[in-house]
């Protein structure tokens, strides 16, 4: 998996302007050092946005605490950040970040741009408009 988030880490170091933010779907902690991009928002994995503990989200998709888990990801929702990582759908499908219908509507507004064997990058569209 390092050598893993290392590969994406270049990518986004390669694709980012001054300014981009990174935000992470999936414990993969190293990877806003490795790109040297700030963090978008106070969650640093999804963890406390799919109520599934990590360890448990490779291969478990049923949430410990959904209900707080659901309140995150209305939080999330208002967020911007350049660059969206999901580094748990290729693990595990069921926790794609795709896969979470109140996240949609927001997700929709980033398209893929690279992808790794466990790595899927997105960014924020230029269709989007500012938000």
């Amino acid at each position: 998996m390092f050598d893993d988030c290392r590969a994406a880490a270049g990518i986004l170091a390669r694709s980012a302007h001054p300014g981009d933010t990174l935000f992470v779907w999936g414990y993969r902690p190293e990877l806003n050092v490795l790109a040297g991009l700030p963090a978008a928002t106070r969650f640093l994995d999804s963890q406390p946005l799919t109520g599934v503990l990590a360890d448990r989200h490779l291969s478990i998709s049923r949430p410990t605490a959904s209900s707080l888990a659901e309140a995150n990801r209305r939080q999330l929702a208002t967020s911007k950040p350049t660059f969206v990582v999901d580094g748990m759908g290729p693990y595990n499908p069921a926790l794609a970040i795709g896969q979470f219908p109140d996240l949609r509507a927001w997700f929709a507004n980033y398209e893929p741009i690279a992808e790794t064997p466990g790595t899927r990058i997105y960014k924020r569209s230029a269709s989007s408009g500012v938000w």
